[in-house]
């Protein structure tokens, strides 16, 4: 039986480090994973490589842009709250970099 995961990624300024490739990569060995990514009030493009990647990625993907910086620990947790509302059977996190 296959199960539904969401994975959280919080990020802050990571235009420059975000692996897109990578995570293209995964999504598409991976279908049943949707991936939430925070930007975190990042003062670079990293909303911009967010969106791009939404459009390239082969699994589900939710984008939530923080206007403002607010901390890792607020972005994990906002997301979080919109991974919950897609009912999956595991949730959890990855750092921006894959860690």
């Amino acid at each position: 039986m296959s199960r539904s995961i969401c994975i959280i990624v919080p990020c802050y300024n990571e235009a420059k480090r975000l692996n897109a490739s990578a995570f293209c990569r995964f999504a598409a060995e991976h279908p049943r994973v949707h991936f939430v990514m925070v930007n975190d009030g990042s003062r670079d493009d990293t909303l911009d490589v967010i969106n791009q990647l939404s459009r390239q990625i082969a699994c589900p993907m939710s984008v939530i842009d923080l206007p403002v910086n607010q901390g890792k620990a607020e972005a994990v947790r906002q997301g979080m709250q919109e991974g919950f509302t897609f009912a999956p059977d595991y949730v959890g996190y990855w750092d921006a970099d894959l860690a």
